[in-house]
Order: C-alpha cells, then structure tokens, then sequence
C-alpha cells in the first residue's frame, strides 16, 4: 500500500451521485466485487442512514466501478428500494445497505451484491428485517432479477417478528461446494425458544 494515487470518494464530489448531508453515514459498509467482468474491482458502498426524498434514513448503496487508474465516476450508480424495480420500497429507518457482502450467486462470472436491511418493516412488524440481492452485469449492478428475502419469505425457517433486525450481518461463500455461492443472514436480537433477543442471535 502506498499513498501515491489515493482516493477521496464524498456524495456529490468527483461526479458521484446525491449529495453529501448531516449523518447519512457513507462508507458505513464497503464491499468490493467485479460487478461487470471487466478484471477490475468494483466498490459496493452503504449509506444506511440516507435519506431518500423525505423518507429519513431509508438507506442507499453506491456503487464505483474500477478502471486501468483505478475507481472511476463514470457509470456510477445509487441503489434505493425506491428505484425502479427494486422489490419493496423505501422507508423510514429501514437502514438499506446497513451491511454488504459479495458473491458470485448465479455461477455466470459476474459479482452479486448482498444488501442487508436490518430494520425493514414487514407489515406491521417493525424493524424484522431483510436482505436484497442486485446481480451484476455487463453495465454492472442491475435491477433485473433482484431478489428479497425475509424470514416470512417461502422455504425461509422461522418467522418474522418485532425488532429481529433479519440481515444484520451478510456473508457469502459456497458452503455445499456446488459451484454458486450461499448466503448467511444474521438475525441479531431473534427471540429463541423462550429466551428473548438472545445475543449472538441466530443465522439463516
């Protein structure tokens, strides 16, 4: 590591997307993965505490894509539940992008990108959480395919409830050897059994 050629990434500095404001917490989480096959490293970067519109700490990714001088501007993206074709919507504290991991989820060479949403709001059950998976690309990170997962989702174990905070904590690898990688979620403050908001929780 040197110092020669080091970057300075702010919202709204150097041609990135939104603007900088009071808390949004940028760089909270960083996750880097080729996105778009291209054999340079891209940076998946949560702003969980973004707001979006007037929705207060709904949460953002964005997403820089890396070139021969390094990460670069151009084609940079901004990742809400509130663009289009995203599953679900933004809202308020939901905290997207709160916690990133990278995995190769389909088996086609490109990254994927794991969005934990510790504090997404299922109905009427406050901060259950989820996860949402963008799949990359030839133009990187892409709203097609996405997916979204809770502990309400089919085939998922348990049952969402109040405060479990579902996707506090996202990692990848291939745990079964089959060529795609998995997902483990970690469902911080999951009542099991009788024990209420046992620590470290549980993981799907």
């Amino acid at each position: 590591l040197s110092t020669a050629g080091n970057q300075l990434w702010t919202q709204g500095n150097l041609g990135l997307l939104d603007l900088a404001e009071t808390g949004d917490e940028f760089g909270y989480a960083l996750a880097s993965g080729d996105f778009n096959n291209d054999t340079f490293d891209d940076l998946a970067i949560g702003v969980p505490d973004e707001d979006v519109g007037a929705i207060v700490d709904s949460g953002a990714v964005a997403a820089l894509y890396g070139a021969s001088t390094g990460l670069a501007a151009t084609n940079n993206q901004f990742w809400t539940q509130q663009v289009s074709g995203i599953i679900d919507a933004s809202e308020t504290g939901d905290l997207f992008g709160h916690d990133l991991c990278i995995g190769n989820f389909n088996g086609d060479a490109r990254d994927d990108l794991a969005i934990g949403i510790r504090d997404e709001d299922l109905g009427a059950l406050s901060n259950a959480g989820a996860a949402c998976i963008l799949l990359g690309g030839a133009a990187g990170l892409k709203s097609v395919g996405n997916q979204f997962f809770s502990q309400d989702s089919p085939g998922i174990r348990g049952a969402a409830a109040i405060g479990e905070n579902f996707g506090d904590g996202v990692f990848a690898g291939d745990f079964d050897n089959d060529g795609f990688d998995d997902l483990a979620l970690g469902v911080h403050d999951d009542d099991v059994g009788g024990v209420i908001v046992a620590r470290p929780g549980n993981i799907t």
